[in-house]
């Protein structure tokens, strides 16, 4: 995989967007994949935290912290997200970059979706059949399982579209 290919899941353009509403867009999908996530916006950044501490079933607080900016650059709005997974033990905390290209190629297709730029809502499956044929990297826990222990795709994270656009 080249670099170039690395890096394009990190972000991309949307045209002459609204800022506002790719922020909007982007936290709905954040509170699809974790109705408890906790949100933080301001100024056309969002920070995202999906705990992860059920999952893992250790005494410790960890997540999973998505940063989101959206910024115009002339006529053109780019949008760049990047994942870190956190933990916070007793002794010790340590934050560490995502690595792979699964969370933000499936990211970026729930955006679109909601941005009506995209007729279906992905679903795990689809991203699992990706990374299968070696189309993307890493793992898939970040968007394919919500923070509680045995909690499965909800019903709500179905293929759908809002129509807005």
């Amino acid at each position: 995989m080249s670099w170039e290919e690395r890096i394009q899941p990190l972000g991309r353009d949307y045209g002459q967007m609204e800022v506002e509403r790719l922020m909007e867009a982007a936290a709905e999908v954040f509170r699809r994949m974790d109705p408890q996530v906790e949100l933080e916006q301001s100024d056309g950044k969002l920070v995202a935290r999906i705990d992860r501490s059920g999952l893992l079933g250790w005494s410790s607080r960890d997540w999973y912290q998505w940063v989101v900016m959206a910024r115009q650059y002339g006529d053109q709005t780019q949008v760049s997200v990047h994942l870190e997974v956190v933990n916070r033990h007793l002794l010790s905390s340590s934050v560490s970059s995502y690595q792979g290209t699964a969370a933000y190629v499936m990211f970026f297709m729930r955006l679109e979706n909601l941005l009506g730029l995209r007729q279906r809502w992905p679903e795990c499956r689809e991203l699992r059949r990706m990374r299968r044929r070696g189309q993307v990297l890493g793992a898939l826990d970040p968007v394919c399982k919500l923070s509680r222990r045995g909690a499965k795709e909800p019903e709500w994270n179905l293929p759908r579209s809002t129509g807005t656009g």
